[in-house]
C-alpha cells in the first residue's frame, strides 16, 4: 500500500500542473447599491463594446457616483468611531498604505547585522526557544489542598477505570474536528502527548532555521491544552492577600491601599 502511494504521488508531482489563483475579496467599503451599480456597469459594456456608448458612459457615471459615496461614508464612520473600533479603522489604513514592510536586517547578540533569510530564522527560532522551562522532574513541589474540610465544598468523587476510558475514546469519530491532539486518530497519543519529542522550527521566504526542542508550554488548539492550563494556574492566588480575578489566560490583581496621612 506505502509503495502504491509512493507512486502515485510520484506522478502527480510529475505530471499534474499546479495554478496558483488569486482571489480578491469585496472591498470592505463597497456597499451592496455601489456593487450593484458597477456589475450594471459590466453588462452594459458587454452588450455594446463601446466605452463612448450613451448607455456606458450613463452606467459609468451612476457606478462612478455610488461608489465614490459608499467610500466617504465608510472613510467617515471610521473616523467618527475610531475610539470604539480602532482595529477597522487600521485594518483599512493598512489596506490602502502602498507601502510593503520589509523584515530585518536583525542584530545578533555580538552585534552584528544578519540580512540573509536563513540568518534572520535562526535567530527569531533562537529568541522563541528561550522562553521555555526545562523542569527539574526530580524535584516536584506537593500540590496543596485548596478547599476547607467542610462538608459541600469539596470537590465530589469521580469514579473510572481504563475499561470506561478506552470505551469512551473509542466513541470518538475519525471524520470530526479533534485538535492539534488529534485524539479521536491516536489513543497512544494520551501517554506522550504533552512534552514527548516535541521540536519548533522558523520559516522566513522558504528558509528554515534548524530544529530546536520545545521544553515546555502545550500544543496551541489542542483539546487538552486550556484544561491543563487551567489546572497549572488554579492556586495563582494561594499565600497572595490582594484580591485576583481570574478569566482565561488574564488575572487582575486588586490590593486596597490607605493614606496614613488621611483621616478614615
Amino acid at each position: 500500500m506505502e509503495r502504491l502511494k509512493e507512486i502515485l504521488f510520484r506522478i502527480q508531482r510529475k505530471y499534474v500542473p499546479l495554478v496558483e489563483r488569486s482571489r480578491k475579496g469585496k472591498k470592505m467599503w463597497l456597499t451592496c447599491k455601489a456593487l450593484k451599480y458597477v456589475k450594471c456597469k459590466h453588462r452594459v459594456f458587454r452588450k455594446y463594446k463601446d466605452t463612448h456608448h450613451p448607455s456606458y458612459m450613463r452606467a459609468f457615471r451612476l457606478a462612478s457616483s455610488e461608489v465614490k459615496k459608499a467610500k466617504l461614508n465608510f472613510e467617515k464612520k471610521l473616523a467618527e468611531n475610531i475610539k470604539k473600533d480602532s482595529k477597522s479603522f487600521f485594518a483599512y489604513v493598512r489596506e490602502r498604505s502602498q507601502a510593503t514592510r520589509k523584515l530585518g536586517p536583525l542584530s545578533d547578540s555580538g552585534g552584528n547585522l544578519v540580512e540573509s533569510s536563513e540568518g534572520m530564522s535562526e535567530l527569531f527560532n533562537e529568541a522563541f526557544g528561550k522562553v521555555f522551562t526545562k523542569e527539574n522532574l526530580s524535584d516536584i513541589p506537593e500540590a496543596k489542598w485548596l478547599f476547607p474540610d467542610k462538608e459541600g465544598t469539596g470537590l465530589c468523587d469521580i469514579s473510572f477505570d481504563e475499561a470506561s476510558v478506552l470505551k469512551s475514546l473509542e466513541k470518538l469519530r475519525d471524520d470530526k474536528a479533534t485538535g492539534a491532539d488529534e485524539l479521536g486518530k491516536l489513543l497512544s497519543v494520551i501517554g506522550n502527548w504533552l512534552l514527548s519529542n516535541r521540536k519548533q522550527r522558523v520559516c522566513i521566504k522558504g528558509r528554515w532555521s534548524k530544529w530546536i526542542t520545545v521544553w515546555s508550554g502545550v500544543p496551541q488548539g489542542s483539546v487538552l491544552g486550556p484544561l491543563l492550563f487551567l489546572i497549572f494556574i488554579n492556586d495563582l492566588d494561594e499565600d497572595i492577600n490582594s484580591n485576583i480575578l481570574k478569566f482565561a489566560d488574564d488575572d487582575d490583581d486588586r490590593l486596597t491601599a490607605f493614606d496614613p496621612g488621611q483621616p478614615g
